[in-house]
């Protein structure tokens, strides 16, 4: 087998896959990090969901009359739900229920650094009042950034009416125009927008009521469970193989292997006595630097490229891109060669086999590197050198075997021509004897044997009646009527 040489390097690109491999292995790595910190987040934001169940599960515990419990189901509902998103977009609870001063202070929860007031009051313009106769009793509530939690449905009709609408279904003309003066008024009074003032709870009227919470409760489940798997789809979605990440790989391949073949050609000008920072060099000399410098940069990053869309688009292990790519590129520069005349056909599949089996060998042990040294492109350079130096060996093991393979092939085939003479001998003698066999059983031809036989004894002048010409001659002779019989009796 002959060794032919390619512009394939089988060690440099089991490095390069080791390379790949690993940006791939950080990349899921990170993904799987992401998602188990995701699960982290849901399942405490299950924790604070779960701090609503608890309170409604107890409704003794639950301030004021049936009529009122309502609004403190509304904060506890807006609290946890507001924790719970918290934490599970990664960050800390931002909103706080059981303040400093307990129930009795203005505030009824905060988020954030607001405070928020609560007014779960059934109908719109009394829910403005119970507004007014707070901020008349704490003036400074909203003046310090306070504001007024309502029912989202109810907030919606006062948000429209603050717009200027005029008709509002459900509401007379007369009580729409006292509601946009309502507004107006507590405007003026804060010089705020009403908006600044009034803002929507998440929670409408009906869905804190007792027979609702947790209906309502478990909608806010579904709905952060929903929002965790789409968080999730975007992780992996984000962590997904990428063409800015196969770019930045390819490029990356470039910079080392330029890097390296500079250095490499510097050092052989070196041992010339000619220093490339001297200018010792000639135009043609960094002409050919360049050259050598560019072309690996590009089959390295071609390389790169190649073996990262076979190891995320094919499922492809690194180890085995990076053999396709060798086999690839030697087995090419082979039939380039093969096409213009450099190399016979027979040359062509030597050195092809060669090629393959290098770069099989080598890719074999790369894994086997990284495996008993699992330290990433150590493992597999260190495998790849092992592997590329094994097959060497072996094949300088198969170059002094030849003369004594083709001495063997001689005496082979010369026992096979001699076995080829014995079988068409053996043959021609078994077509005769089976000739032989067929005549002895055919009828046919015994019976025109006796008629032959019975001529010649007339014609050497044996007695026409003393012959056995025919079958009944025959029976006559062995029942003793025949001629023959009273012959050979007198005889």
């Amino acid at each position: 087998m002959s060794k032919a040489k390619t512009k394939s390097s089988p060690v440099v690109d089991q490095v390069i896959g080791a390379g790949v491999d690993a940006v791939n292995a950080r990349r899921i790595a990170d993904e799987l990090a992401a998602l188990a910190r995701q699960d982290a987040c849901m399942a405490d934001a299950m924790g604070h969901v779960q701090k609503i169940y608890d309170f409604l599960g107890d409704p003794s515990k639950i301030i004021g009359s049936d009529k009122t419990k309502h609004g403190e189901i509304a904060e506890a509902i807006e609290v946890h739900i507001t924790n719970a998103e918290d934490v599970l977009a990664g960050n800390k609870p931002s909103a706080t229920l059981d303040l400093e001063k307990g129930r009795i202070d203005k505030t009824d929860y905060r988020i954030g650094d607001t405070d928020y007031q609560s007014k779960f009051i059934n109908g719109v313009r009394k829910g403005l009042g119970h507004i007014d106769e707070h901020r008349a009793k704490y003036p400074d509530f909203v003046a310090n950034g306070g504001k007024y939690a309502v029912p989202k449905d109810q907030f919606e009709i006062l948000k429209r009416i603050a717009a200027g609408e005029t008709k509002i279904e459900g509401l007379s003309d007369t009580k729409v125009r006292n509601l946009a003066a309502h507004i107006k008024e507590i405007e003026a009074q804060t010089g705020k927008s009403f908006e600044e003032v009034v803002t929507p709870s998440r929670s409408t009227y009906a869905e804190v009521q007792q027979g609702k919470a947790q209906e309502a409760t478990d909608g806010h489940e579904e709905r952060l469970k929903k929002d965790n798997e789409e968080r999730k789809d975007d992780i992996r979605t984000e962590h997904q193989a990428s063409w800015s990440e196969g770019l930045k790989v390819a490029a990356s391949a470039a910079g080392i292997a330029g890097g390296v073949s500079f250095i490499t050609q510097a050092w052989k000008f070196h041992k010339e006595g000619r220093n490339i920072f001297k200018g010792e060099l000639t135009k043609a000399d960094w002409k050919k630097m360049g050259v050598e410098v560019g072309s690996s940069a590009g089959i390295a990053a071609i390389t790169a490229g190649g073996i990262y869309v076979l190891t995320n688009c094919a499922g492809m292990a690194a180890p085995l891109a990076a053999a396709l790519a060798s086999a690839a590129k030697g087995v090419g520069s082979l039939v380039i060669d093969y096409l213009e005349g450099k190399m016979t056909l027979t040359q062509l599949l030597e050195s092809g086999l060669y090629v393959c089996g290098e770069t099989a060998v080598v890719s074999l042990a790369s894994m086997a590197g990284q495996a008993l040294i699992p330290i990433p492109v150590v493992g597999a350079m260190i495998g790849s050198l092992a592997g590329k130096v094994l097959y060497q060996l072996a094949g300088n093991v198969i170059k002094d075997l030849k003369p004594k393979i083709a001495e063997i092939e001689t005496q082979l085939q010369k026992v096979i021509a001699r076995y080829e003479v014995a079988q068409q001998i053996l043959a021609r003698r078994y077509r005769r004897l089976n000739d032989l066999i067929k005549l002895s059983f055919d009828r046919e031809s015994n019976l025109h044997m006796v008629e032959l036989s019975a001529q010649l004894a007339v014609a050497v002048g044996v007695r026409e009646e003393l012959v056995l010409k025919n079958r009944a001659d025959f029976h006559a002779f062995m029942q003793g009527k025949h001629a023959l019989n009273r012959l050979t009796t007198v005889g």
